[in-house]
């Protein structure tokens, strides 16, 4: 078995990417305490969630376009958005939402993770590396998603072959959430891109201990 197709075939399945989801538009402030303009941006904005709810994905965009031009300031307008250009699988309008919003809160690091993740499911993989590295730089500590940050930027090392830089990476998304199969499952690619054999099937171990049951084909095509 060709170990870079075995290698291709499964990474896909094993990226992970963080996508908005949109758990609440209520707007923090009490209605009585905006002036028309917000208010009016903050209507739009839940008649935008409302069509975004019901599946009327562009017609939600207007709405949430709406509400950014009359209140560029609220990060919720960018993310519902940018989850309705998403559901449309369209990418440019997802990262140009991002974008705006990076202009008014430039030290949220999601925003970077976000892009980051489009760029990555685009194969720009370079782009996508710049935007982890901007997150990462920028995430505080006890976010629980942090772990995350560093698998993907080595999912993003990994497929350029960057194999030092992967396991690294894996590395530490293993200080962050020790459990995580598939940084050990990816970290044991690496590791055996780099000749280190041994301690590729051990991760492969630890993978398959932990749940992922595709490093058992691992351990059985590459270290017995």
């Amino acid at each position: 078995m060709n170990f870079k197709k075995f290698l291709v075939n499964h990474l896909l399945s094993m990226r992970i990417f963080i996508l908005f989801i949109v758990t609440s538009t209520a707007y923090a402030q009490e209605v009585d305490e905006l002036n028309p303009t917000l208010r009016e941006a903050n209507n739009i904005n839940n008649k935008g969630y409302t069509l975004l709810e019901s599946g009327h994905y562009s017609k939600a965009i207007l709405h949430f376009q709406e509400a950014i031009a009359l209140d560029p300031s609220q990060i919720i307008y960018y993310y519902n958005l940018a989850d309705a250009c998403l559901k449309l699988d369209d990418n440019n309008c997802a990262l140009e939402a991002y974008s705006g919003a990076k202009l008014h809160h430039p030290d949220e690091a999601d925003l970077y993770m976000y892009t980051a993740d489009i760029y990555q499911k685009q194969n720009k993989l370079k782009e996508a590396i710049s935007e982890y590295d901007k997150a990462i730089n920028l995430v505080k500590e006890g976010n629980p998603l942090k772990y995350l940050f560093y698998f993907n930027r080595g999912n993003s090392y990994l497929k350029l072959k960057d194999y030092k830089a992967a396991v690294l990476n894996y590395t530490s998304t293993l200080n962050e959430f020790p459990d995580h199969y598939g940084a050990y499952a990816n970290r044991g690619m690496a590791y055996y891109n780099l000749k280190r054999k041994a301690e590729a099937c051990n991760d492969w171990i630890k993978a398959s201990e932990n749940g992922f049951s595709t490093a058992k084909e691992y351990i059985s095509a590459y270290c017995n």
